[in-house]
């Protein structure tokens, strides 16, 4: 009788095994399985250029104008050339995101990267707070490129970045390969009416960011981004503390159709 007995105990767990093993191939061929990104590859490099002379140079055609400093080949260089300070003879310049994106193209242009306007998905800037008033210290566009074979479940795409910071004469090229996306990605103006990152800096220093700055006495940071798929493609502008950890003390969303703001404080 236990012999019998144990055969059926045996032969219900590999029926619920079974069991499993069919549902799981069943939500896996409906594509419910769960996924997550995977990043195949990054590729870094890193470039220098004049940035007193940089726009005009553009507005010449000029070819020789950015200087690779290195690119990591897969390997990560020690320490990253990013990490040394601004150069303090290098004056920050009051240069709008218009400006900005045209050293953007500028560099795809005479690099040959593959990037199209079309396809920007992320706008990232930062300031310290003293120099609010002259605008974004160094910005980062994010872009996407649609690589998935045809009839592919799930999406792969390379996301390219472009970080500008004109104290440090640098800009950095970031290329990712991500695969096995859920979410399909779509373009920041597919959906929206562009809000320029200057307009929404100077929105947020109108809902209380120049008075935060004013009592903290400008030692704070601010960093703004706005995303695609995110926060309802709202601009965000935080201002934060600048010691870790860079907890925002007041944050402002804005819509980038109407420009109307809301403060978020803790």
């Amino acid at each position: 009788m236990r012999k019998y007995t144990t055969l059926i105990v045996l032969g219900v767990i590999v029926a619920m095994f079974g069991l499993g093993w069919l549902i799981y191939m069943f939500f896996a061929y409906v594509g419910l399985e769960p996924r997550r990104e995977t990043a195949l590859g990054i590729v870094t490099s890193e470039h220098s250029f004049d940035t007193a002379a940089i726009q005009q140079a553009i507005a010449d055609d000029q070819s020789d104008i950015f200087h690779l400093e290195w690119n990591d080949d897969g390997k990560k260089p020690t320490p990253l050339p990013t990490e040394a300070p601004p150069d303090p003879n290098t004056r920050l310049p009051d240069w709008t995101e218009s400006d900005f994106m045209r050293i953007v193209m500028a560099f795809a242009k005479l690099t040959g990267k593959d990037i199209a306007d079309a396809n920007l998905f992320q706008i990232i800037f930062n300031t310290d707070c003293q120099h609010a008033n002259a605008g974004m210290q160094d910005m980062t566009f994010g872009f996407f490129r649609d690589i998935s074979e045809r009839g592919s479940r799930y999406r792969t795409y390379l996301r390219q970045f472009i970080t500008i910071a004109p104290q440090s004469n640098r800009l950095r090229w970031q290329e990712i390969k991500l695969s096995e996306v859920v979410r399909e990605h779509e373009s920041l103006d597919r959906h929206t009416t562009h809000l320029s990152a200057e307009d929404a800096l100077q929105i947020a220093e109108n809902l209380g960011g120049s008075s935060f700055r004013s009592e903290k006495n400008n030692e704070c940071l601010i960093f703004g981004v706005i995303t695609e798929g995110n926060s309802n493609d709202e601009w965000l502008v935080e201002y934060k503390k600048n010691k870790v950890p860079f907890t925002p003390l007041l944050t402002v969303f804005i819509d980038p159709q109407t420009g109307q703001g809301r403060v978020v404080t803790p």
